[in-house]
């Protein structure tokens, strides 16, 4: 699709429905502004480089002169029409936005609302991650509005990333993308509602609460192997899927349904060696790092920290006030953090559970997912489109904000962390952006230990 097929659609998307395939809104004008004729003869850039983006082009190869507006005020836009998504009076119950109307409230950045309670405030002077290649040749989607967990990188040559009904490969160092899964090929419809990759193994849940899963290492003549998670097909969707090892260091799945369940599945049998019943549907469900525990978040404002063996609830967190989607544990175990569609993370010293120790503000809507670096050094917070954030963990006082334009269908730092990708959903300047960590202070003085 051209500029002008992206920027005229906007309406069309904008009433239907989120999650099914289609369109995904990036660019568009305000309502009282039509796009210009001269936008059809406007192409993009396929590839951009590190030294395009140094040089002032566009990281999605957008040609901004062509356009009718800056690319602020089309950032602005774009909050502007996602506000629209929500019911400004339970947002304006959500946000505590005691003394500012919602018209303005849905004019300023989230960031900016002095009155929003409790945040903690971020100087977004971080630079951690740096821009180093874009190929809007490659596509990847997703299916369902509040799910995006949708991208893996399990080395720094190899992401994993769903496109309609296969999983990919993108490979950075020869910039080549092959199929992994071909889930068309099946007897039956299996769309793919999120995905893990590790331990070797790639899993996709599904709407109708069945699984694929296919060795990484298997010749590409081995078939895919499917299963059922759940038989409850009115609650069936397949919310989130994390691949770990248990105490006993063995492969397991920990899955998370819309039937209001758990289950662990061993890796080698794709058996279900336990399952948890939970009071809601559940949204993400990680393992903390020494094994013992479990974090399950889901359609409730309570956050549930539970016996990773037995399933039975330890501790309940309270303070969201609407449904979570995201959570994750630092890599040392010392923090834990949950992402909510109250548009705000809230992070916790799991010393001290009763009261969060940090609580970050969105700028667009829903944290959608969260992503502790491979070092505990940065949290990224995704936003549903436009915005990724990366706080550094060291006092919490910076960050980096990765701006784009997109629905965003998934977040990945590479195993050792050097690499962050996104997998971007928009139709016409979608991809998977690649960026580069950027070597601090930290690098000098650990190399001087």
């Amino acid at each position: 699709m051209d500029v002008q097929g992206t920027l005229t659609t906007w309406d069309a998307i904008f009433d239907s429905p989120l999650y099914e395939y289609g369109y995904q809104p990036s660019i568009y004008p305000t309502d009282d502004e039509e796009p210009r004729d001269t936008y059809s003869e406007y192409e993009a850039a396929t590839e951009i480089f590190e030294e395009d983006v140094e040089r002032g082009d566009d990281l999605q190869g957008i040609f901004w002169e062509s356009l009718p507006f800056s690319r602020e005020r089309y950032q602005e836009t774009s909050i502007q029409k996602h506000c629209k998504r929500f019911d400004l009076e339970l947002a304006k119950r959500r946000l505590r936005f005691h003394t500012v109307s919602i018209v303005d409230a849905c004019r300023k950045k989230i960031s900016d609302m002095i009155y929003l309670k409790d945040i903690t405030p971020l100087s977004e002077i971080g630079h951690y991650y740096k821009f180093k290649y874009n190929n809007l040749k490659v596509k990847c989607s997703y299916v369902h509005f509040q799910l995006r967990n949708l991208l893996a990188a399990t080395s720094k040559n190899s992401v994993y990333y769903t496109y309609a009904n296969q999983v990919r490969m993108w490979s950075p160092q020869s910039r080549t993308s092959n199929i992994v899964m071909d889930l068309d090929n099946l007897h039956f419809p299996l769309h793919i509602t999120t995905m893990a990759c590790g331990l070797g193994v790639c899993m996709t849940g599904s709407f109708d609460g069945t699984y694929a899963c296919h060795r990484l290492d298997a010749p590409s003549d081995v078939a895919v192997q499917t299963g059922v998670i759940t038989l409850n097909l009115a609650s069936a969707i397949t919310n989130h899927i994390d691949i770990n090892t248990n105490r006993h260091g063995a492969g397991q799945a920990v899955v998370s349904s819309n039937d209001d369940c758990v289950r662990i599945f061993d890796l080698n049998t794709m058996e279900v060696n336990a399952k948890y019943a939970e009071p809601w549907a559940v949204n993400c469900t990680k393992l903390s790092p020494d094994k013992r525990l479990l974090c399950a978040v889901g359609d409730a404002k309570e956050t549930l920290i539970q016996n990773a063996e037995t399933g039975e609830t330890i501790y309940t967190l309270q303070g969201h006030d609407d449904y979570s989607f995201a959570c994750d544990w630092s890599p040392d175990g010392k923090f834990l953090c949950t992402g909510n569609q109250d548009l705000t993370t809230r992070l916790y010293d799991v010393r001290h559970l009763k009261q969060p120790l940090h609580v970050f503000a969105t700028k667009l809507g829903a944290v959608r997912s969260l992503h502790f670096s491979p070092n505990g050094e940065y949290l990224a917070i995704a936003e549903p489109a436009n915005y990724v954030h990366l706080v550094e963990t060291r006092y919490f006082t910076q960050s980096q904000t990765i701006d784009f334009f997109g629905e965003l269908a998934g977040v990945s730092f590479s195993p050792e962390g050097d690499g962050l990708f996104l997998a971007n959903a928009d139709d016409a300047f979608g991809s998977i952006i690649e960026y580069q960590r950027v070597a601090n202070e930290n690098d000098l003085e650990n190399l001087l230990l």
